[in-house]
């Protein structure tokens, strides 16, 4: 497995055209056209098996809806906490 960062919606969008996603962490606000959301859609949309998860520190699960196969971790997160739940999923 590889880890691939992006710091771009954009990026984000290249690479799942051209790669496969089996597990996707992004914040929800983030440089680009597209929001942490919208990406979670696409990957969600494009690798249905995928484990996701996005994280925010002003938004909940109450402000926005999400993929189902999407899981949501507050700001700050612990690092150890976000790759539990990857491998949960």
């Amino acid at each position: 497995m590889s880890v691939i960062e992006t710091c771009t919606a954009d990026e984000v969008v290249d690479i799942i055209a051209n790669q496969t996603i089996r597990s996707w962490f992004t914040d929800i606000q983030m440089p680009g056209k597209l929001s942490g959301v919208d990406l979670a859609y696409a990957v969600a949309d494009r690798f249905p098996n995928a484990r996701i998860v996005i994280a925010s520190r002003r938004l909940t699960p109450a402000d926005i809806e999400l993929p189902s196969s999407a899981e949501f971790v507050a700001k700050p997160h612990d690092l150890h906490e976000v790759l539990i739940r990857l491998r949960q999923l």
